[in-house]
């Protein structure tokens, strides 16, 4: 049974609902995804960290800067086809005018379900899966990054292949 987990440095972005809608000049109907402007990068990000952990090296990626990373240590993970257990724990920043007093916990928006649906979306594109659907259980948390050692934002994920004859309840 594989699993891995690695960690992503950098703010994470909520990816938006769709929201379907219809042209006014053509009448045709359409779907828009509203997402954050930084939900690109964050992905990006959340991808190339997962490469890492899988070995695989970015084609875009300059192969030194793999090496030095460790990307080339031990052979490539495969994409997982089964079911998938998928970890989640991200540190956002804590906003100057609020107090660990005031907030102890991240209350507010963005949702944590719209941080979790970007990060699949990510995994997919570095290949940890074939298809987001093979998730079948989901542990996720957001808390503020000042409350960790480190104190940076970004994330802590963990993905393990979920045995076929396993009871998920």
């Amino acid at each position: 049974m594989t699993s891995y987990g690695f960690r992503v440095y950098g703010i994470p972005a909520p990816q938006g609902s769709k929201i379907p809608g219809v042209s006014s000049k053509t009448g045709k109907m359409f779907v828009r995804e509203q997402s954050s402007k930084t939900l690109g990068s964050w992905r990006e990000d959340v991808k190339q960290a997962a490469l890492i952990a899988r070995g695989v090296p970015d084609p875009q990626a300059n192969p030194s800067d793999m090496i030095n990373q460790g990307a080339y240590d031990t052979a490539p993970i495969d994409t997982l086809t089964g079911p998938i257990r998928l970890t989640v724990n991200f540190l956002v920043p804590r906003p100057a005018s609020v107090t660990i007093k005031k907030r102890p916990h991240p209350i507010v928006a963005p949702d944590l379900d719209k941080y979790v649906r970007g990060v699949g979306d990510a995994l997919k594109q570095a290949g940890v899966y074939k298809d987001d659907a093979q998730i079948v259980v989901i542990q996720a948390t957001k808390s503020y990054a000042d409350d960790t050692p480190e104190g940076s934002p970004g994330a802590w994920i963990v993905i393990t292949e979920v045995s076929p004859t396993a009871k998920l309840a």
